[in-house]
């Protein structure tokens, strides 16, 4: 709420906004503050979330959905517990 106050006032230029700042007690470099992306984290979290239920094999290299690199849904997935399901390894019977 404060930090907008003082992005309006970039806007509206009738005092600088380091004195806008300074008035409402807030740090001068907090106007660039842009806000956290919580929403397209959700977004991307239900997209990987919908591709592993569709393809439970998918690791995290083929289940990139959204815009972001393979580590970043790496740690999506390891945040909301979904793992991939791997298939044994086929051992022939003179083995075991």
């Amino acid at each position: 709420m404060i930090v907008s106050l003082v992005q309006s006032l970039l806007t509206i230029k009738e005092i600088p906004a380091c004195v806008g700042a300074k008035l409402l007690d807030i740090n001068r470099t907090s106007r660039y503050f842009k806000g956290n992306k919580v929403l397209e984290e959700l977004t991307c979290k239900e997209i990987i979330d919908y591709l592993s239920t569709e393809n439970p094999t998918w690791d995290a290299s083929k289940a990139r959905g959204c815009l972001v690199g393979r580590s970043k849904v790496h740690r999506h997935m390891n945040e909301m517990d979904i793992f991939p399901i791997y298939s044994k390894t086929w051992v022939p019977v003179s083995l075991q």
